[in-house]
């Protein structure tokens, strides 16, 4: 059951639908997927729809991690029906990860090639700051862990910059 007050939007980010919004979450890695111009035009978009006091998170995989950690290659079983494959090849110059994903359910195999941008925390927060959105903390986890080089992932909380409101 919806909460009351509460307005969902699904939509393809690149298209802003008209705020103002007191929370925009990009959650699960869907940030990054786009040229670097594009997801800042994206980020810059969505940021002016902030309401004044208005939030935003930013749930990544952490760069740090995955690069101290890269294999090019991992092969796991979802189901006993289901095993997907992932090769893997990093850009440092355009700091991109491409993976190819292979979904083999008993012995039908897909294919699916993507490519997204890795960013650094700095990067994200220099980002967001050119966004007009002021960084109020940044978590190695959406429960709340440190940030950290080993955490799974770079959440950033960023407020609009023009509140009024300070940040815990």
């Amino acid at each position: 059951m919806p909460a009351a007050g509460i307005r969902w939007i699904t939509a393809d980010m690149r298209r802003t639908v008209s705020g103002p919004y007191d929370l925009i979450l990009l959650l699960f890695h869907s940030f990054g997927f786009f040229s670097d111009d594009e997801n800042a035009e994206l980020l810059r978009a969505w940021c002016s729809e902030l309401a004044p006091s208005g939030h935003l998170i930013i749930d990544l995989w952490n760069r740090e991690r995955i690069l101290e950690r890269f294999a090019p290659r991992s092969v796991r079983r979802v189901s006993a029906e289901l095993a997907v494959e992932e090769e893997r090849t990093w850009d440092p110059a355009s700091e991109r990860l491409q993976v190819r994903y292979t979904y083999d359910r008993a012995g039908q195999k897909r294919r699916y090639d993507t490519s997204f941008r890795l960013y650094s925390r700095e990067q994200l927060e220099d980002l967001l700051q050119g966004c007009g959105c002021r960084v109020a903390g940044t978590f190695g986890s959406l429960e709340g862990a440190p940030c950290a080089p080993d955490a799974p992932r770079l959440v950033v909380w960023a407020r609009n910059a023009r509140s009024t409101h300070r940040a815990p």
